[in-house]
């Protein structure tokens, strides 16, 4: 158990607020914010101890993949783990008077992966903020939206286009447990040594899925269109549910239980800024 009998009221409210502010942003159809997006992954790669990378813009996942992939990109040239495990290190490692166990709390294992919201809700009961609820109809959207992207990746695996799979992604605009606790250890716990990994969540929440190689990072846009039914499920009665092509050439239209990126354009990223 954590010692949240040492949070105020207040602060347990102040963290219900972050964890409410990351749930709306993740499921943002706004275009990503470039400028700040491009900022905030040159600092994170200063944190990681590498160079400026050139940075591209994707249209989406799998085109960041399958980009990297035509450049040669090698798994071992991924900084995924790296950029995580700053922040653990770095959140677990901060000095504070509660008790916190902020590597508990994130529950990184071997680069484990948050995909359902019962899961930011369980952190928010965690750290005792009460107020905290998330909509039901909202639940595991995210998934969803995963699980299409994994799919279309290992689609193009087996028609000979090798591409990354959806682990090699930084998601943290998607599945925010760890841009989140930054927040919350910055602006609510205010602790100053966390301070240094504010680009991590600034990356998250100016952009979309991130694929950061050694010198390359591809930051992908978001989807412009989400559209769900009473359960929470992608459908659209008119029109798209999910702009499968997140900005790339056209939307598609899932219906109940159809695979939504089906036909999905894959065109290639398209620089930004190269910074050498």
């Amino acid at each position: 158990m954590l010692p949240t009998d040492k949070l105020t009221e207040r602060e347990r409210t102040a963290i219900a607020a972050v964890l409410g502010s990351w749930q709306e942003r993740s499921r943002s159809k706004e275009p990503i914010d470039v400028k700040n997006a491009e900022r905030a992954a040159l600092a994170v790669y200063r944190m990681g101890g590498l160079g400026p990378p050139r940075i591209m813009k994707s249209p989406n996942p799998v085109s960041a993949a399958m980009a990297a992939t035509e450049l040669g990109v090698l798994a071992s040239d991924l900084q995924t783990r790296n950029f995580h495990d700053k922040a653990y290190d770095g959140l677990q490692s901060a000095s504070h008077r509660w008790g916190i166990d902020f590597k508990s709390l994130s529950d990184s294992g071997e680069a484990r992966q948050y995909h359902r919201w019962e899961e930011l809700e369980t952190l928010g009961a965690r750290l005792g903020s009460r107020p905290w609820h998330l909509r039901p109809t909202f639940s595991g959207l995210t998934w969803q939206i995963d699980n299409a992207l994994r799919a279309e990746l290992r689609r193009a695996y087996e028609a000979g286009r090798q591409a990354f799979n959806l682990g090699a992604f930084l998601k943290g605009a998607t599945h925010p447990i760890i841009p989140a606790l930054i927040d919350i250890a910055i602006g609510v716990l205010k602790l100053p040594d966390v301070e240094r990994l504010r680009p991590l969540a600034d990356l998250a929440r100016f952009g979309g899925y991130v694929l950061p190689a050694r010198d390359v990072c591809w930051i992908c846009e978001r989807p412009s269109i989400i559209s769900t039914d009473a359960d929470g499920r992608l459908h659209a009665q008119d029109g798209p549910a999910l702009d499968c092509a997140f900005r790339a050439r056209r939307p598609l239209v899932p219906a109940h239980g159809d695979h939504p990126f089906q036909g999905m354009a894959t065109s290639g990223a398209r620089g930004v800024r190269g910074h050498r």
